[in-house]
């Protein structure tokens, strides 16, 4: 049994085929610490969320750290702050670990491969040990990038070639792929919550907890991206219009990079237009795909764009790994045979 795992900044996901069924998971990569007390315990219990205890705190992992935030007036922690995982904070650690083991089932045998996308900004430490956490889960970790798993995912039709444009919450990326293999791939450390921020300092919006404790309410801007009354290129308010202003910002410094792979796209003799495939939350915005047109039209890309595609937004990235995965696992009983 061969797994898809992919580790989101905001959301692990993991996809695997069993009975001839894909099987779908998902968590939040969050979690909140509170202290615990008996009038905590009541509310959690009232509102059937499961937590764990630790010395004197409450531990809430997942959706159920995202469902309790409101309760509590609270905002629950990011487990990969800035896409990566922390080094000086065994707790997360450990909800790491206790995640990954909640998404991936116990393998049935002991040659089971998980197809595995890392967070895309993270660092070499972060990412050995997210790979040791799935051996001790009990598979080979085959890694690939969100990329690739996107273009396994969408782009059979076009004999894999095509221009990947993948935005996430901390990082974004633009992939040009040729025949299943990456020509070239441009990060960006930037991503929705960076958007949400900005938005949220402008506006001075700000919240408080049960305890009197002041933070920035970034979750009232995503709340409002996520959930448009207008649309990027018809805002209906001054938030939504401040959203669509950065939005053009990201997607002209993505489009610029795009602008510098007429090397690439030379070398590998790729002249014909290609299609872009969109991945992730970020583009299921309203008026998207005609806002990204009307800013490809507006630059000068050495390619051009066929069609531009929306992917489905959960679990498409999960999905081109689990392929990626049964690809290593039938090229590892060919050379056992």
């Amino acid at each position: 049994m061969n797994v898809g795992l992919d580790l989101g900044t905001d959301r692990f996901r993991s996809l695997r085929m069993r009975d001839g069924r894909l099987i779908a998971r998902s968590m939040q990569a969050v979690y909140m610490l509170l202290p615990d007390t008996v009038q905590g315990r009541a509310l959690l219990e009232r509102s059937q969320l499961p937590f764990a205890v630790c010395d004197d705190e409450l531990i809430l992992i997942g959706d159920a750290a995202a469902e309790s935030a409101s309760l509590f007036g609270k905002p629950a922690l990011p487990l990969l702050p800035n896409g990566d995982v922390p080094t000086g904070d065994p707790p997360s650690r450990q909800i790491i670990a206790t995640l990954i083991e909640h998404l991936l089932p116990v393998p049935e045998s002991g040659q089971a491969v998980c197809g595995a996308v890392l967070p895309g900004n993270g660092s070499k430490a972060g990412g050995d040990f997210l790979t040791h956490l799935i051996r001790l889960a009990g598979y080979q970790p085959d890694t690939t990038t969100a990329g690739t798993a996107a273009c396994l995912a969408t782009l059979g039709d076009q004999s894999l070639t095509g221009i990947v444009l993948i935005l996430g919450a901390s990082s974004a990326e633009v992939v040009l792929v040729y025949f299943g293999r990456e020509v070239a791939r441009m990060t960006l450390d930037e991503g929705t919550s960076q958007i949400d921020r900005e938005i949220a300092e402008r506006e001075e919006l700000f919240a408080f907890d049960m305890e009197g404790h002041r933070y920035r309410d970034e979750n009232a801007i995503r709340a409002t991206r996520e959930s448009m009354r207008g649309s990027l290129t018809n805002p209906a308010c001054e938030r939504e219009a401040r959203i669509a202003d950065c939005y053009g910002r990201w997607l002209q410094t993505l489009l610029t990079r795009v602008s510098e792979l007429k090397g690439e796209l030379a070398m590998a003799g790729i002249s014909r237009p290609l299609p872009m495939v969109c991945v992730g939350g970020p583009t299921q915005v309203q008026g998207f795909e005609s806002f990204l047109a009307g800013r490809i039209k507006a630059a000068e890309l050495p390619v051009q764009i066929s069609e531009i595609r929306t992917a489905e937004p959960n679990f498409t990235v999960a999905r081109g790994a689990l392929i990626q995965a049964e690809l290593s696992r039938s090229e590892m009983t060919r050379r056992a045979a």
